[in-house]
């Protein structure tokens, strides 16, 4: 596992493992990536034990797939794992094809269906990370799971939860003059 920047480490075991061989298919270019979608596990006590499970390949078809995949993933102590990079694109918000406009960050939530809520340092690296993704990229919404799901499937998700504070980044992206806004899931 090598590190990325500052407090970021990639691992790249699902991604050489499951998705490499499918990549190409996947690619995009910077300009197709305008949405964050967040995500929270809903389960799991830490990043690196998610992604110990994933890589376990229990849903190594799904995986193989492009499907249950995402880019970034914050644990509870605000450490940030890379996991695809961002010139692909993979199934995570429940918006079919959409998806290749999106960047899938998790926060870790250990309690199930996302009931619990995000730690400050979790927060803090989330912000962080979303002003470097606005820099790159022609951001131009940041969305939960659950409001994808809701738009592209009509059904509903409980991600990245109730307990999700939109207003923190609401208030971050006010305060540093960020045209861009935050939407809270329906």
């Amino acid at each position: 596992m090598a590190k990325e920047g500052i407090g970021m480490k990639v691992d790249n075991r699902i991604f050489d493992e499951y998705f490499l061989p499918i990549a190409d298919k996947f690619k995009r270019n910077d300009t197709d990536i305008q949405e964050i979608v967040i995500h929270g596990t809903g389960g799991g006590q830490s990043a690196q034990a998610i992604l110990d499970w994933m890589y376990s390949g229990e849903r190594e078809d799904e995986y193989r797939r492009g499907i249950g995949l995402f880019h970034l993933e914050i644990d509870l102590t605000g450490e940030v794992f890379s996991v695809i990079p961002a010139l692909y694109w993979c199934y995570h918000s429940s918006s079919g094809k959409h998806d290749k406009e999106t960047i899938g960050i998790e926060l870790v939530n250990p309690i199930a269906q996302n009931e619990g809520g995000y730690t400050k340092d979790q927060y803090s690296s989330l912000i962080e990370v979303i002003d470097k993704i606005i820099l790159r990229y022609p951001i131009k919404r940041i969305v939960g799971h659950g409001y994808n799901k809701q738009t592209y499937s009509g059904s509903y998700k409980n991600c990245p939860g109730q307990a999700f504070e939109w207003s923190r980044l609401q208030q971050h992206f006010k305060l540093k003059k960020i045209q861009h806004e935050a939407y809270e899931t329906i």
